[in-house]
């Protein structure tokens, strides 16, 4: 095993992820970057939008809240790229309101001022999935624009 770090782009080349919650948001720009970056993708959402991912390197199916579905992920996973690598489970939303009560602003009540971009917590994502990250294991990459700090 090599120490030297690794700060090519590409080694998540050849790895293959499954993707929950993938039709948009951060899925959507997470399947987008991995995809960009090598990794093939199997595409899990419930939204028919996750259709538009398909490609060479992109397999959709439908949605994570059924066993049979999370099951028919991993099986596809296996059967047309040969293993699994990844686990993003993206799916689902927090939200301390209901819609019709959120403003503008909801999103950038955080001490850097706004709310996060879809491809920066990708970007984080990727990360987490190469193998610059092989020692963080159990880890929690707080992506929260500094809010769990300001709040301590």
């Amino acid at each position: 095993m090599s120490l030297s770090p690794s700060t090519r782009p590409d080694d998540l080349a050849g790895k293959v992820a499954i993707v929950t919650g993938a039709a948009s948001g951060i899925g959507r720009a997470t399947v987008e970057l991995l995809v960009e970056r090598g990794v093939r993708v199997v595409a899990e959402d419930r939204d028919d939008a996750v259709e538009e991912l398909r490609g060479e390197n992109v397999a959709p199916v439908a949605d994570v809240t059924e066993e049979d579905s999370a099951r028919r992920a991993v099986a596809l996973a296996r059967e047309r790229f040969g293993r699994l690598d990844v686990l993003v489970n993206n799916a689902g939303v927090i939200i301390d309101k209901t819609v019709a009560d959120m403003t503008l602003d909801h999103g950038s009540n955080t001490p850097i001022g706004r709310a996060a971009q879809p491809r920066e917590i990708a970007e984080v994502i990727a990360f987490l999935a190469s193998d610059r990250a092989s020692y963080l294991v159990g880890s929690v990459a707080m992506t929260d624009g500094g809010t769990s700090v300001a709040a301590g």
